[in-house]
C-alpha cells in the first residue's frame, strides 16, 4: 500500500496563539503545503541547558521591554511567530527598536511577543537535520538510530545581516553547499553535531532546518530551527530556481529530489 500525503492550502491568516500573529504569505499557500503556527517561546532556553551553542537572546512583550544585561546593540529584531525573514530587522538603539514595534503595532502585523538576539557577525551557514528511520535512497537502504544531519548550506548576500526571503530571491542565488572539505573542518563537524542533538532534543519527527552564524571568535551559534522548511523542489517548467535549502542540502549529500520526497512520507510520523 502506497503511503497517502495530504496537502493542506491556507487561505486566510492563521489564528494569533497567546496575542501573537504569523503573517500570512502573499497569495497563500495554494501552490504547497500549509502555514502552520509553532510557539517556541522556550526552545532556545531548552537548548542551552543542554549546553548547545545557542545565540544569546531574550524575549519581550510590547508593554515592557528592557533589555537584559548579556545583550548589547546593534541587536537583530524578531516576531515570535515569524514566516521566513519577514520582520527580522537589524536595530541599531532603542529608539530605531521603538520605531519598529510602533510601526508593527499599530499595523497589527506580528502581535505583541518578539525576541531580540545578539548579532553574529560571521559566515551564516544552515543545516537541515533529519529524523532518526529507514531510508531508501535509489538502491540504497540506510538505517539512522540518530537524528543526521544533510550536508550544510553556506548563505551570502544578506541585506543588513538578514538573508532575503526566498520569493524576493531565490535561495540557489545567494547559497551554496559546503564541499565535502569543508564538511570535514573541525567548526563544521562540531555545529552539525550541535545541529543533531538540537534535533533529538526537541524530538524531530520530520526534518528540520536550524540556521548558524559564526561569533566574533569564528564559533558557530544555532540562531533559528525551523521546524517547517522550506522543502520545493525546482519540479516543473517556470520553477527552475525554486530549489529549497533542504534540497539543496540532500543533492549535496547525493540525495536526489524524489528520494527525498520519498523518505519524507515513508518516514512520517505515525503515533
Amino acid at each position: 500500500m502506497q503511503n497517502a500525503v495530504a496537502v493542506f492550502y491556507q487561505a486566510a491568516p492563521p489564528p494569533p496563539v497567546d496575542g501573537v500573529t504569523k503573517p500570512m504569505k502573499p497569495g497563500g499557500y495554494s501552490d504547497s503545503g500549509a502555514d502552520i503556527g509553532f510557539a517556541l517561546k522556550s526552545l532556545n532556553r531548552l537548548l542551552l541547558d543542554r549546553g548547545l551553542p545557542v545565540a544569546h537572546s531574550a524575549l519581550f512583550s510590547l508593554d515592557q521591554y528592557e533589555i537584559p544585561n548579556t545583550l548589547r546593540y546593534p541587536l537583530i529584531l524578531k516576531p515570535v511567530r515569524g514566516r521566513g525573514s519577514a520582520g527580522v530587522t537589524l536595530v541599531h538603539s532603542k529608539e530605531e527598536l521603538a520605531r519598529n514595534l510602533t510601526e508593527w503595532s499599530n499595523a497589527m502585523a506580528y502581535g505583541s511577543n518578539y525576541m531580540l538576539e545578539e548579532v553574529l557577525p560571521g559566515e551564516e551557514i544552515t543545516i537541515t537535520v533529519m529524523p532518526r528511520g529507514d531510508y531508501q535512497f535509489g538502491t540504497r537502504t540506510v538505517s539512522k538510530t540518530y537524528a543526521w544531519a544533510l550536508t550544510p548550506v553556506r548563505r551570502f548576500d544578506q541585506v543588513s545581516m538578514v538573508a532575503p526571503w526566498n520569493g524576493t530571491v531565490p535561495v540557489v542565488k545567494n547559497s551554496i553547499a559546503l564541499t565535502p572539505d569543508e564538511c570535514d573542518a573541525p567548526g563544521i563537524r562540531r555545529v552539525m553535531e550541535a545541529c543533531e542533538e538540537a534535533g533529538e532534543v526537541i524530538g524531530l519527527r520530520a526534518p528540520i532546518r536550524i540556521d548558524c552564524r559564526q561569533d566574533t571568535e569564528g564559533r558557530y551559534r544555532l540562531f533559528d530551527v525551523n521546524p517547517k522548511p522550506n522543502i520545493t523542489g525546482a519540479g516543473r517548467t517556470g520553477r527552475e530556481t525554486q530549489d529549497s535549502l533542504a534540497t539543496m542540502a540532500a543533492l549535496a549529500y547525493g540525495i536526489s529530489y524524489p528520494d527525498l520526497m520519498a523518505a519524507v512520507a515513508d518516514n512520517a510520523w505515525t503515533e
